[in-house]
């Protein structure tokens, strides 16, 4: 039978959050009259990404996490601001920045004919759902699972169990989890019981506690994969770079 039921993360797998951040940062930084640059967000980037893995291992609340962020930023700078309000700017203008990477579209249109798609992420609801609407991917998924409407956040598996439940999953063999991060998506799978794929574009080391199915570098291979396991070879159309077609 093959995958034919494939959860798809989002920022990293299919939306380039990498260049949503940095419009996202700039706009806020100028809302709250901060003359930031690249190097402060660099610095928001580490810290973001350490309240974020803190959030995932249950140690602070998603409120807590929000509005930390741009406390431990402005503290870092000496900078008197308020971190809610920041926090409340950069929401607000990531809502509005939802590029994708190269080869999502396409992906996605490989994937829906002969799969079953859901999206699967951590995030803030309102922001993920309208950058979603934005990008077009939520026209190719079934479903939506955001840790915000599910309760639960990626790697618990409490948060897969929700998703497989609402799509009528029984045999977890069919099921393949796609995503670039070891900590929620690969480890989040290995501790539902389920096989994963973890996309890998910039040869980052792999973990010993978070053990991947697969390994691939670009979002090409993973429509080739799941075409594959289903006995079917993927169409050349698909394997064409957006960026040059």
């Amino acid at each position: 039978m093959g995958y034919d039921v494939i959860l798809l993360d989002a920022d990293g797998t299919l939306l380039d959050f990498q260049a949503a951040q940095r419009q996202a940062f700039f706009s806020a930084m100028r809302e709250m009259g901060v003359p930031a640059d690249s190097q402060m967000l660099e610095q928001y980037d580490r810290i973001n990404r350490m309240q974020w893995e803190r959030l995932e291992r249950g140690e602070v609340s998603r409120q807590e996490m929000l509005s930390e962020r741009f406390a431990l930023l402005f503290s870092a700078y000496g900078l008197e601001r308020n971190a809610q309000e920041a926090n409340r700017a950069y929401g607000a203008a990531l809502c509005e920045a939802a590029p994708l990477l190269d080869g999502a579209k396409r992906l996605l249109q490989a994937l829906a004919p002969v799969a079953e798609l859901a999206i699967v992420t951590n995030g803030v609801a309102h922001s993920q759902r309208r950058r979603f609407a934005l990008s077009g991917i939520d026209r190719y998924a079934g479903h939506i699972f955001i840790s915000g409407e599910v309760g639960y956040e990626k790697p618990d598996p409490r948060f897969f169990e929700a998703v497989l439940r609402d799509c009528q999953v029984r045999d977890l063999q069919r099921v393949l989890v796609v995503g670039d991060s070891l900590s929620a998506d690969i480890a989040g799978a290995n501790a539902a019981g389920l096989d994963s794929c973890w996309f890998n574009p910039n040869g980052h080391p792999p973990s010993e506690t978070a053990v991947p199915t697969y390994m691939v570098s670009s979002l090409a291979e993973v429509a080739a994969l799941v075409w594959h396991s289903q006995g079917r070879e993927l169409p050349a159309e698909f394997l064409k770079s957006e960026a040059s077609s």
